[in-house]
Formats: structure tokens, sequence, C-alpha cells
């Protein structure tokens, strides 16, 4: 193809915005149906002819599968960035160990290689010379199919170079490299079935273009599915390649967003996805796309700058807007959390929307394993969640380099934590970044979105899980949230104190829904608030609390298959492990898999809880150091030496003794009964209810009972009752009838006693509360009010 010509069509492409647009390109001259109807300038992707096995069936979440072109484009920046300051070996000692490594080396004015350090505009002007997005939808009724323009400023790639790069399967063009998030060479494919509004019949057509900084040419290719012909069982995946060969043409540069500011590339790659069917609210104007990303991207190693082309104009909101293009920076959800104002841009947002930061970051837990490796858990909480992140199911993120590879649910939280009152006001993050490779690809699949069913996912869930539940920090703020939920709104607790007791006494089996039939001393005074501590931004001493010495020397008797705590104090503050600005980190002698531990921080305590490591021998004692390091004042590790003692296994207590309540002398004591609260309309958002939800069960240090008032069928029963007394008592019925319904369900499902649970597939408790009573709703009152009139009969 003469690059007259092949300019030409690449140019006309990037104007193009549907799939009919780019079939018009196709079919808009003699020459140029003579290539693009003829099948021999058609190659099969990858060089397999049978190749949808593999790029169909890749993300199910169209936002993962553009995020991996947005990654991508990160690493295309840093490997450029890489060869331009002299490395030449990017697998080697001499390379960044880390992404923020990278960029902390190559972009020396993000202190401590973290963009939520920069200053707004800061991010802003980086994101400019870094990854930039087009937002523009095609002419047509329905604009839920917006068309994106991804445009890196990274390494680029010669025009005979794509087939071996853009274009292949399962090369190893960037496994080993350290500093780079692709790993399995296929990210990019996944986000072809999503192209041309999820129709095959349109050709789910992709555009590549790019360019080396060093070469001349750019290279173009167009990426089509095409349906299976004779012989074939599936659908293709293919790219044009007239003659053999990739189109290239010579261009100073290129307007990827057909906009003479925004957009210009001398270098790097352009992709463009026609009419994408991105899902959700994503598609919408503006702010669609920024709040897409944060589900995904929890720590974006560099910014991206966003611009939507379909923003109504408007004036005073600077001369973007008035053009109708909004820009936008977007810094990954950490940033997002803790920002007061846009990135420098105007908003449209009211300010409740924007004002919304976090109230604090807390680390958890900093756990050293012998066969998953390092893991980080930070947990942000909101006294808000915004909307977006409000309406999304996911509560607890697994990171790797910032990037979502997996997440557990609100209910999560509930069920599995007992931190229910947190469901919607906590945000966690397990960071994986430092997991032992193997076990890293043992427990996330390669599509970025979920976690593999084996014993190493669930080993890592349990750590999450015991972690949470014994994080004192956690249980204050839940007991904080509850207070505050208490000052807005009057419980009528007497009557239902009443009412349940009336049950206990008619059925004593109820009461073990009321707390598992335990009892609890009866609390009348309303806990204060949250204690501060005050620490140092760098500790000064790190001085064991629970140690005994010998000969000079502290010893801890660690018994064989068990785990022990060691604590110290010190006076680091307790953001010192999870802050943005010059975090410090755990630091030890050994390795893990020569003794396991974990380690937190809080309130001028830090604790190292040790297990024992499979080689561990009786009688064996070893010396090790625990510590931290900073870039503060301790480059130098802070620490402290111990000698651990592998004593005899602990001999386990017979089971069968008697329950100790821990009931004081003289203490009253009184059933551990529920509360059943009222959700209002008003509320629905909070609670995840809409106007069919029933019920939900919350556990923690209580148990709530949620109940839909305004459910439509309690609804019409109000309005068809005439008298306000039966229309209170039809109330009651519903809100304990379904309560309890609720409680027996959500006990019966939490104790795995059921012939459809086994240990791989068990049943969310909420969800199944939440679909049940949501059916029983239409009938609950119906069915006791009937039953009422049988007894009386």
């Amino acid at each position: 193809m003469n690059p007259q010509l092949s300019r030409h069509l690449a140019m006309s492409f990037l104007k193009a915005l549907s799939a009919e647009q780019v079939n018009a390109v196709m079919q808009e001259s003699e020459e140029s149906r003579f290539y693009f109807d003829d099948p021999q300038f058609w190659r099969p992707y990858g060089n397999r002819s049978k190749n949808w096995d593999t790029v169909g069936n890749q993300q199910t979440n169209p936002v993962g599968a553009l995020v991996e072109l947005v990654t991508n484009g990160i690493d295309a920046l840093l490997l450029r960035k890489a060869r331009e300051s002299g490395i030449q070996n990017f697998r080697s000692a001499e390379a960044p160990q880390t992404m923020h490594a990278a960029v902390r080396k190559f972009f020396p004015n993000v202190v401590e290689g973290r963009i939520a350090n920069l200053e707004p505009q800061e991010r802003t002007s980086l994101a400019e010379k870094c990854l930039l997005i087009g937002v523009k939808r095609a002419d047509r009724a329905n604009s839920r199919y917006p068309t994106y323009t991804v445009v890196d400023f990274g390494d680029g790639q010669n025009p005979e170079d794509f087939p071996n790069t853009f274009l292949s399967l399962s090369e190893r063009n960037k496994e080993g490299i350290p500093f780079v998030q692709g790993k399995f060479n296929m990210g990019s494919t996944g986000s072809l079935r999503f192209c041309t509004r999820s129709d095959i019949r349109q050709g789910h057509y992709k555009l590549i273009l790019s360019k080396r900084p060093t070469s001349k040419y750019w290279g173009w290719t167009m990426l089509r599915v095409r349906k299976p012909i004779a012989g074939e069982a599936l659908p293709v995946a293919e790219y044009f390649c007239p003659d053999g060969t990739i189109p290239k043409f010579e261009a100073p540069e290129i307007q990827a967003f057909g906009h003479e500011k925004y957009g210009v590339a001398k270098e790097g790659t352009v992709i463009r996805l026609y009419e994408f069917d991105v899902g959700g609210k994503s598609h919408q104007v503006d702010f669609g796309l920024y709040d897409a990303l944060t589900i995904s991207l929890i720590d974006c190693a560099l910014p991206i700058r966003l611009y939507d082309f379909d923003a109504k104009p408007a004036d005073g909101k600077g001369p973007d807007r008035k053009q109708g293009i909004a820009p936008r920076t977007f810094g990954g959800m950490n940033v997002v959390l803790r920002a007061e104002q846009t990135d420098g841009d105007d908003s449209d947002r009211q300010p409740s929307d924007n004002n919304n930061p976090a109230e604090w970051v807390h680390h958890v837990l900093e756990e050293r394993h012998d066969e998953l490796g390092a893991i980080r858990i930070t947990a942000t909480g909101v006294r808000n969640l915004k909307p977006f992140l409000l309406n999304q199911p996911a509560r607890v993120f697994y990171t790797v380099n910032g990037q979502t590879h997996a997440f557990e649910r609100a209910s999560f939280l509930n069920t599995r934590v007992g931190l229910g009152d947190l469901r919607n006001n906590l945000l966690v993050n397990v960071v994986c970044d430092g997991m032992e490779p193997s076990a890293l690809a043992t427990i996330f699949m390669p599509d970025r979105e979920r976690k593999a069913n084996v014993e190493l996912a669930r080993m890592l869930e349990e750590i999450v899980i015991n972690a949470l539940k014994g994080d004192a920090r956690l249980r204050e703020y839940a007991s904080e949230i509850r207070r505050r939920r208490a000052t807005e709104r009057i419980e009528d607790t007497s009557a239902t104190k009443d009412f349940l007791t009336e049950l206990v006494k008619l059925d004593p089996s109820i009461k073990d829904l009321f707390g598992l039939g335990t009892a609890m001393p009866e609390v009348s005074q309303v806990p204060g608030g949250i204690k501060s501590f005050s620490g140092k931004k760098f500790p000064t001493f790190l001085d064991p609390l629970n140690l005994r010495k010998e000969g000079g020397v502290f010893v801890k008797e660690l018994p064989l298959g068990a785990s022990r705590r060691i604590e110290c104090g010190t006076d680091a503050e307790n953001e010192y492990l999870s802050r943005i600005d010059s975090p410090g980190e755990v630091w030890s002698s050994h390795d893990p898999i020569d003794l396991p531990y974990s380690a937190s921080l809080r309130n001028g305590t830090a604790s190292f809880t040790i297990r024992t490591p499979k080689s561990a021998k009786l009688g064996d004692i070893v010396l090790y150091e625990f510590g931290f390091v900073d870039n503060g004042g301790n480059t130098e590790p802070l620490k402290f030496q111990v000698a651990i003692h592998f004593v005899a296994p602990e001999v386990k207590s017979e089971p069968g003794g008697s329950r100790n309540t821990n009931t004081k002398p003289g203490e009253k004591v009184t059933l551990a009964l529920p509360a059943f609260e009222w959700v209002d309309q008003s509320d629905w958002g909070f609670h995840s209810f809409s106007d069919e939800s029933g019920a939900y069960v919350s556990t923690g240090e209580r148990t709530v009972v949620y109940l839909n008032r305004d459910n439509k069928f309690l609804q019409v029963l109000r309005v068809r009752e005439k008298d306000e007394s039966t229309r209170m008592l039809n109330e009651n019925r519903f809100k304990y009838g379904l309560g309890i319904l609720a409680l027996s369900i959500h006990k019966k499902v939490s104790s795995g006693d059921t012939e459809e649970q086994d240990t791989e597939n068990k049943l969310d408790p909420e969800t199944v509360v939440r679909i049940t009573t949501s059916a029983m709703a239409a009938h609950i009152v119906t069915v006791i009010n009937r039953l009422s009139y049988l007894d009386k009969s």
C-alpha cells in the first residue's frame, strides 16, 4: 500500500466514531475496497487461525478491559524512560524493582514515587505528558456507547514489530520486568468484544497507531472480529495487513482527538475503541469514565488526563467547557478519596459530592507469610461514600501495582468480618505487590477480575478476615458510626424489647437467633468517642514490652504449631505505615519462610505476631530482628533483637466445657436482643434497597435487622387500610415477621449447615436473606393475618 493512501485511511479512521463510519471508509473508493474486501489482506490475531477461545475469553467487565489499555500505556511510558535513562537490561538489578520505584527514579518531582503527593495542578501537568483519553459519541439517539481514544506518550512500536507486540498472544514481551504491570501479553485483546456495541455483526473494530521516538514512520492497523465461515466453529480476530506488511506513513504529528490542542501526538501509541459498550453509568458525559476508572485503579502509578468532547457548553466554567469539552485529571481512588477539590478543573458536581475526603487512613496489617509472601492491608474510613462508590458492590480490593485484581462485596464486611456497621463507611486495600509470584499467579485469574477457587485464595481471605475482625481501630470506628446514626433517629426500644422477650417465652428456640443463645450485660452507658494518639512522623524508639531477658538477650517462647505476639512501645504516629508522604515500612532480618510474621501499629504500640515456620524443630533457639525503616531518621532499621525458642506444642483444652459469659458478680444479664430498624426511601441508596427490597441482617458488636419501611407491598397495605390501628398492626407484623424470618435464614446460611453448601461454594448469607425477604415481603402480612384468624376460629 502506498504511503499516501495509508495516511489517508489512517486519518479517516481517526475521524470515524461508529462501525458504520468505519465501513464507509473501507468502501469509499475502488482502491480501498480492493484492500479491505480481500480476505488475504487480513491476518489472524496472534498468528492463530483459532484464536477466539483466547481473545474472547478474557475480561467480562468492559471497564476492566479498558483499564488494561491504561496500564499498558503506563508500562510503555516507564519502559521509554528506562531506555532513555540508559538501562540496557530491564530485568537486571539496575532497573527499578517496583512501579513506584520507577516513578520515583524517572519522575524526580513525584515525591516517594506517588502522585497523591503532587498538588492538583502538578498532577494535571504530568498527566498531559503521559496518558490521555478522549471521549466522543457517534451521532445517534442512543449515546450509551462512547468511542474512546487512548493516547500514551511511551515507547511506541515500529511498524514491523506490530505482529510480535500489539498483535501477539502469550508472548513474553514484558514477563520478568519488575516495574511494569503487564505479564500475560493478552490484556489489550480483552477490549475487542466490547467494541461496536458488543455486536459481532458490526465487526468489533479497533484501531491501533504507533510510532517509536527514534522512527520516522507511524504504523497502523485495523482490528476486527469476523463471524466463522465454513469449517470454523468460532469467530476469528484479525488485523489488516496488506501485502503482508503493516501499513505505515510519515507525519510529524497526528491529531488523535481531531482537536488542534488536545490529543496531539508526535510519537507513542494511539488506540481507538469504536462505540465501546462500557456498561452501567460509565457512558455518561464528563464523570462517567472518571468514576468507572476509580473502582479499577486504586493507586494509579501515573495520572491520566480525560477529555469528554460531548459536554454541554456552559459559560463561567472556563474556555474548555465553553467549547463543550469537560477535562478531568484522574489519579486513582486514593487521590479521589483524599481530594477536597477537583484537580484544577471546573466542576458540575455539588459540594456534597466533591468535598468528601476520607476521614482517616489506617494501617491494619503488614503480613510476611511463608507461602503467600508480603501483604499489606490498609483501611480508609469515609464519612459518606460518593454515590458512584455507594452503588457499586466492592468494598475490599485486592490490588497489584494499584490495579484491582479481585474484590469482596459489602456483604463480606457484614457476614464474614462482623463489621456490618461499616459496609458503607469503609474501603479496604489488600496490597499484593510483594506477594510471592507463584502464589500471585495461583490466586488471581489473568483477567484481573477474580480470585481462583483454590486453597491459597482461601488462605488470603482468612488473613484479611482475621486482620479486619481483630483490629481495634475498626471496631472503634464501627461504634462511632453507630453513635452517629443513633442521633439521627428515635427508636421504640422498650416496645421492641418487650415484644421479643415475650416471643422467647413462647418459643425458647427463638433465643438462638438473639446472639446464638448467649447472655450479655445490659449496657446503659454510651461509650465515649475514639481516643486520639499523637506520635512522631519518624519514630525514635521501639522497645519490647512483653519479653523477658536472659543474659542480656530478649527471649520469646514459641510453641510448635502456634503463634505469639510481641508488643513494643514506640512513638510512631498511627499513620506511619499508611500515609502517602514518606511512609515507614516494616523490616526484619530474615525471610518469611524462616519465620512468618505480621505487624500492626496502634496508639504507641507496635505488634509483631510471629508464627512457627515449617522448618522449626523442638528446642531450637534462633536470633531474629524486627523493626521499621523510613527515609527520615531511620534509613538504618530502628530495630530490636529477640531469641525465639521453639518449645513443645500447646495442649488443647477438652471440648464441651461450660460457656463462660464473663459476667461480673451482680451484673444484670439480658438477652442479646437484635435491633429492628426501619429504612426509609431516602436511605435506600445507603442500604442498597429498592421498592421491592425486604430486609437484611447486619452483624457486629450488635445485630441489626434493617427493614424497608417503604416496600411497595407495605405501601399498598397502608393505602388500602382506613383504620389507623390496623395499619399500625400491619406494619408491626411486617417488621417483626419479616425480621425474624431474616434472622432465621441468616443464621442457617451463616452456619453452613445446608445441603447446598460445601467448603468451596459457600452461600452469602446477606444475599440469600435479601432475595428471600424480597420474595416474602408481598405475602408476610397476609400470611400472619390469616394464621391469626385461623387461631381465633
